[in-house]
């Protein structure tokens, strides 16, 4: 299987790290739904149900979700524009 080299919500144009715009939408849906206390098999569960790609044929499971939300990047970290508040990664994070 094949692995990302850029975070998901990420990829590279021009030489340049931007925003995946139909990413970053999942992205900060998973952000929402965690922040309201939604479980991490349940996100996956239901991005996979709706058919939405972690990568390739690659699915979601309740790591990925994870990883999402953990990864600083989200917050403009490290060279990647921010997709993500650092306020509405405590709300996310605190469950």
């Amino acid at each position: 299987m094949s692995n990302r080299i850029q975070p998901y919500g990420y990829q590279i144009r021009n030489g340049i790290i931007v925003i995946d715009e139909e990413e970053a939408e999942i992205v900060k849906e998973i952000y929402i739904k965690r922040a309201n206390g939604e479980q991490f098999s349940k996100i996956s569960d239901s991005l996979n149900r709706r058919g939405v790609p972690f990568y390739e044929k690659a699915i979601w499971d309740k790591h990925k979700v994870k990883r999402v939300l953990e990864n600083d990047k989200y917050l403009g970290k490290d060279m990647y524009p921010p997709v993500r508040s650092e306020k509405q990664a405590r709300l996310a994070r605190s469950y």
